[in-house]
């Protein structure tokens, strides 16, 4: 639900209303699709072996673009011939502050860890699974069930999995995955 208010009687004219309005509707466009992608994504196949992750480096990914395509319908609405010198300022406006979110998103991109994420893709896909199943914290007999796989094959992918983070112990690689995950 989106309001627009003032203390004061006839604030806003007959261009501000409409100005307020497109805004409305681009939201609800933009609101719409994200219901619409988010289906989309969950039915992307999860690959070979590993589970399908989805993390906040994507939805800041997806976020950036997002912001963009609100940016450029911003820029076609004011170059409209019609459009009220009133419209036209509420749209600079949006534009200003859509160039503004993209240019904080992207700041806070390049400010992440790198390591977490540079470990995990060293793996492959399937020690990625057995990763992941590990920061859920399944022992070695229920990662052996959940994939499938004997539990030979679970303890090689472990032992791969630990020289490959160097470290000693399973629950160090948990919270480094966990960290990864979290993105």
């Amino acid at each position: 639900m989106l309001s627009m208010q003032s203390y004061e009687p006839k604030a806003y004219d007959d261009n501000a209303v409409r100005a307020f309005e497109w805004l409305c509707a681009v939201v609800e466009r933009v609101l719409t699709r994200e219901g619409e992608d988010r289906e989309a994504l969950r039915r992307l196949p999860a690959g070979d072996v590993g589970p399908n992750l989805l993390t906040s480096d994507h939805v800041m990914e997806y976020l950036t673009h997002r912001v963009a395509s609100i940016r450029e319908m911003a820029n076609e609405a004011e170059k409209e011939p019609d459009v009220s010198a009133a419209v036209r300022t509420h749209l600079e406006r949006i534009i200003d502050a859509t160039e503004h979110i993209q240019s904080e998103l992207i700041e806070m991109l390049m400010e992440t860890d790198e390591g977490p994420e540079r470990r995990f893709t060293s793996l492959t896909k399937a020690q990625q699974a057995v990763a992941v199943l590990l920061a859920d914290g399944l022992d070695n007999d229920q990662l052996a069930a959940e994939l499938g796989v004997s539990l030979n094959t679970v303890k090689t992918h472990l032992s791969a999995i630990l020289r490959k983070y160097g470290l000693r112990n399973r629950a160090q690689v948990s919270d480094d995955v966990r960290k990864y995950l979290a993105r």
